[in-house]
């Protein structure tokens, strides 16, 4: 996963928790667009994205975004979990629990 430089990511992290504390999500969303415009192999931004999208009932994009990072990083249990959540409240239960249980295995190091 090839990471921004840190004054990029704080940066970039102060507009979108200041459109977070606004309420403004969609405002959030565009400044993690243009940061995955801009780092597109960092997977963290991906799945932030991931979680707007979700709060404005986009769980089909929050899917794709949450894909998007697993593969950036298909080691990390955490985005299997979280797409695994998304997954549970579509009503997906087959590729819930599968991504649940991908998340245990990298978890337990199987």
């Amino acid at each position: 996963m090839s990471n921004p430089p840190i004054d990029d990511t704080a940066t970039i992290a102060d507009r979108i928790y200041q459109c977070f504390e606004q309420g403004d999500l969609t405002g959030a969303i565009v400044h993690l667009d243009e940061a995955i415009r801009n780092y597109p192999e960092y997977a963290y931004f991906y799945t932030e994205r991931a979680d707007f999208r979700a709060r404005l009932g986009d769980c089909q994009g929050s899917i794709e975004d949450y894909t998007s990072a697993i593969l950036l990083s298909p080691k990390t249990a955490l985005f299997y979990t979280w797409r695994g959540r998304m997954y549970r409240k579509m009503g997906e239960e087959a590729a819930a629990i599968s991504d649940f249980l991908k998340a245990s295995t990298l978890q337990s190091g199987s």
